[in-house]
Protein backbone atom coordinates (compact mmCIF):
# COMPACT_ATOMS: atom_id res chain seq x y z
CA UNK A 1 0.00 0.00 0.00
CA UNK A 2 1.42 3.38 -0.99
CA UNK A 3 2.04 6.09 1.06
CA UNK A 4 -0.51 8.10 -0.09
CA UNK A 5 -3.40 4.98 0.81
CA UNK A 6 -1.76 4.62 4.17
CA UNK A 7 -2.01 8.42 4.61
CA UNK A 8 -5.87 8.71 3.91
CA UNK A 9 -7.13 5.05 5.82
CA UNK A 10 -5.39 7.32 8.72
CA UNK A 11 -7.22 10.44 8.16
CA UNK A 12 -10.56 8.40 7.54
CA UNK A 13 -9.66 6.15 11.18
CA UNK A 14 -9.00 9.63 12.35
CA UNK A 15 -12.43 11.21 11.01
CA UNK A 16 -14.43 8.52 12.30
CA UNK A 17 -13.22 8.56 15.49
CA UNK A 18 -13.67 11.88 16.13
CA UNK A 19 -17.81 11.53 14.66
CA UNK A 20 -18.03 8.82 17.14
CA UNK A 21 -16.64 10.76 19.95
CA UNK A 22 -19.07 13.51 18.91
CA UNK A 23 -22.21 11.14 19.12
CA UNK A 24 -21.16 9.79 22.55
CA UNK A 25 -20.39 13.28 23.61
CA UNK A 26 -23.95 14.41 22.24
CA UNK A 27 -25.93 10.86 24.07
CA UNK A 28 -24.14 11.48 27.44
CA UNK A 29 -25.74 15.46 27.27
CA UNK A 30 -29.26 14.48 25.92
CA UNK A 31 -28.78 11.78 28.90
CA UNK A 32 -27.88 14.52 31.51
CA UNK A 33 -30.34 17.05 30.10
CA UNK A 34 -33.39 14.18 30.40
CA UNK A 35 -32.58 13.25 34.03
CA UNK A 36 -32.34 17.23 35.22
CA UNK A 37 -36.00 17.38 33.31
CA UNK A 38 -37.05 14.72 34.71
CA UNK A 39 -35.53 16.14 38.50
CA UNK A 40 -37.13 19.11 38.47
CA UNK A 41 -40.48 17.89 37.65
CA UNK A 42 -40.08 15.37 40.49
CA UNK A 43 -38.91 18.32 42.90
CA UNK A 44 -42.04 20.60 41.90
CA UNK A 45 -44.21 17.89 42.39
CA UNK A 46 -42.64 16.72 45.85
CA UNK A 47 -42.73 20.76 46.77
CA UNK A 48 -46.48 20.44 46.31
CA UNK A 49 -46.78 17.86 47.91
CA UNK A 50 -45.28 19.27 51.06
CA UNK A 51 -46.20 22.67 51.30
CA UNK A 52 -45.97 24.25 54.62
CA UNK A 53 -50.41 25.00 53.92
CA UNK A 54 -52.78 25.91 51.86
CA UNK A 55 -51.53 29.37 51.21
CA UNK A 56 -47.97 30.19 50.99
CA UNK A 57 -47.01 33.90 51.24
CA UNK A 58 -43.57 35.41 50.69
CA UNK A 59 -41.96 38.99 51.02
CA UNK A 60 -38.56 39.81 49.56
CA UNK A 61 -36.38 43.38 49.74
CA UNK A 62 -32.91 44.26 49.57
CA UNK A 63 -30.34 41.93 51.54
CA UNK A 64 -28.16 43.50 54.28
CA UNK A 65 -30.30 46.47 54.41
CA UNK A 66 -31.58 47.53 58.23
CA UNK A 67 -35.41 48.00 57.28
CA UNK A 68 -37.82 46.45 58.88
CA UNK A 69 -40.90 45.39 56.53
CA UNK A 70 -43.85 43.63 57.66
CA UNK A 71 -46.24 41.14 56.45
CA UNK A 72 -49.91 41.95 57.41
CA UNK A 73 -52.44 39.17 57.05
CA UNK A 74 -56.48 38.74 57.17
CA UNK A 75 -58.45 35.25 56.89
CA UNK A 76 -61.83 35.36 55.87
CA UNK A 77 -63.84 35.94 59.31
CA UNK A 78 -61.20 39.06 59.87
CA UNK A 79 -58.44 37.65 61.95
CA UNK A 80 -55.51 40.04 61.61
CA UNK A 81 -52.20 37.89 61.86
CA UNK A 82 -49.03 40.30 61.67
CA UNK A 83 -46.14 40.52 64.21
CA UNK A 84 -48.07 41.16 67.03
CA UNK A 85 -50.16 38.28 66.63
CA UNK A 86 -48.09 35.31 65.23
CA UNK A 87 -50.96 33.20 64.45
CA UNK A 88 -54.54 32.83 64.18
CA UNK A 89 -57.09 30.37 63.17
CA UNK A 90 -55.77 30.59 59.66
CA UNK A 91 -52.61 32.27 59.02
CA UNK A 92 -49.23 31.72 60.65
CA UNK A 93 -46.49 34.35 60.30
CA UNK A 94 -43.31 32.20 60.32
CA UNK A 95 -40.60 34.40 60.19
CA UNK A 96 -40.89 38.16 60.92
CA UNK A 97 -37.66 39.96 59.63
CA UNK A 98 -36.44 42.71 62.04
CA UNK A 99 -34.14 43.73 58.92
CA UNK A 100 -30.56 43.76 61.13
CA UNK A 101 -31.72 43.14 64.49
CA UNK A 102 -31.18 39.96 66.06
CA UNK A 103 -30.44 39.13 62.54
CA UNK A 104 -27.59 36.29 61.78
CA UNK A 105 -27.38 36.76 57.97
CA UNK A 106 -28.18 39.16 55.45
CA UNK A 107 -31.62 37.82 53.80
CA UNK A 108 -34.70 39.72 53.91
CA UNK A 109 -37.69 37.98 53.94
CA UNK A 110 -40.98 37.29 55.75
CA UNK A 111 -43.08 34.47 54.80
CA UNK A 112 -46.97 33.25 56.25
CA UNK A 113 -48.62 30.00 55.87
CA UNK A 114 -52.63 29.79 55.82
CA UNK A 115 -53.96 26.47 56.98
CA UNK A 116 -57.24 25.40 55.14
CA UNK A 117 -59.23 27.31 52.54
CA UNK A 118 -62.27 28.38 53.93
CA UNK A 119 -64.82 30.79 51.53
CA UNK A 120 -64.24 34.52 51.82
CA UNK A 121 -62.04 37.24 51.30
CA UNK A 122 -58.18 37.97 52.05
CA UNK A 123 -56.26 40.15 52.33
CA UNK A 124 -52.33 40.26 52.40
CA UNK A 125 -50.79 43.91 53.00
CA UNK A 126 -47.28 44.88 53.29
CA UNK A 127 -45.97 47.41 55.84
CA UNK A 128 -42.97 49.75 56.89
CA UNK A 129 -42.46 49.18 60.02
CA UNK A 130 -39.26 50.57 60.90
CA UNK A 131 -36.13 52.35 58.78
CA UNK A 132 -33.92 55.64 58.52
CA UNK A 133 -35.55 57.93 56.01
CA UNK A 134 -32.32 57.54 53.90
CA UNK A 135 -33.40 53.53 53.59
CA UNK A 136 -36.09 54.28 51.17
CA UNK A 137 -37.18 54.07 48.80
CA UNK A 138 -37.66 49.90 49.19
CA UNK A 139 -38.59 47.44 46.31
CA UNK A 140 -40.42 44.71 48.49
CA UNK A 141 -41.39 41.17 45.74
CA UNK A 142 -44.27 39.87 47.53
CA UNK A 143 -45.75 36.05 46.60
CA UNK A 144 -48.89 34.94 47.07
CA UNK A 145 -49.55 30.97 45.77
CA UNK A 146 -52.46 28.64 47.17
CA UNK A 147 -51.25 25.15 47.18
CA UNK A 148 -54.93 22.75 46.27
CA UNK A 149 -55.27 19.00 47.75
CA UNK A 150 -52.46 17.07 45.42
CA UNK A 151 -55.20 13.93 45.66
CA UNK A 152 -57.93 15.99 44.30
CA UNK A 153 -55.07 16.30 40.92
CA UNK A 154 -54.83 19.86 41.56
CA UNK A 155 -51.32 21.78 41.42
CA UNK A 156 -50.05 25.16 42.87
CA UNK A 157 -51.78 28.22 41.72
CA UNK A 158 -49.81 31.65 41.87
CA UNK A 159 -52.33 34.40 42.86
CA UNK A 160 -49.78 37.63 42.20
CA UNK A 161 -46.26 37.71 42.00
CA UNK A 162 -45.47 41.11 41.60
CA UNK A 163 -42.97 44.25 43.48
CA UNK A 164 -44.43 47.21 45.15
CA UNK A 165 -42.48 50.29 46.52
CA UNK A 166 -42.51 51.95 50.06
CA UNK A 167 -41.32 55.76 50.31
CA UNK A 168 -41.66 55.73 53.84
CA UNK A 169 -41.85 54.32 57.51
CA UNK A 170 -45.54 53.32 57.97
CA UNK A 171 -46.45 53.34 55.13
CA UNK A 172 -48.78 50.23 54.27
CA UNK A 173 -49.74 48.66 50.83
CA UNK A 174 -51.92 46.41 50.31
CA UNK A 175 -49.97 43.27 48.16
CA UNK A 176 -53.49 41.61 46.44
CA UNK A 177 -56.77 40.74 48.06
CA UNK A 178 -59.01 37.66 46.64
CA UNK A 179 -61.98 35.66 47.26
CA UNK A 180 -62.10 31.75 48.07
CA UNK A 181 -65.23 30.14 46.96
CA UNK A 182 -66.86 27.20 49.27
CA UNK A 183 -65.10 24.61 46.99
CA UNK A 184 -61.41 25.75 47.95
CA UNK A 185 -61.00 27.65 44.43
CA UNK A 186 -60.01 31.34 43.69
CA UNK A 187 -63.17 32.84 42.94
CA UNK A 188 -62.73 34.04 38.87
CA UNK A 189 -62.13 38.47 38.52
CA UNK A 190 -62.13 38.40 42.58
CA UNK A 191 -58.09 39.26 42.98
CA UNK A 192 -56.73 42.42 42.80
CA UNK A 193 -54.85 45.35 44.96
CA UNK A 194 -57.20 47.46 46.09
CA UNK A 195 -56.24 48.98 49.37
CA UNK A 196 -57.02 48.35 52.24
CA UNK A 197 -55.27 49.14 56.18
CA UNK A 198 -55.27 46.38 58.08
CA UNK A 199 -53.47 48.53 60.75
CA UNK A 200 -56.82 50.84 61.16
Amino acid sequence: MSKRNNGLVATLFAQNDLLWSLAACFMVLTALLITVIETKKQTEKTSDEVSAGNISVYAFWQDGIDLDIDLHLSSPSGDHVYFAKLSGKIWNLLRDDLGKANDPGPRNFENAYARGLPAGDYIVNIHAYRGAPDKYPVEVEGEVIITANPAAGKGSQKIVKQKVTLYRTGEEVTLVRFTIDGKGEVVPGSVNHIFKSLLR
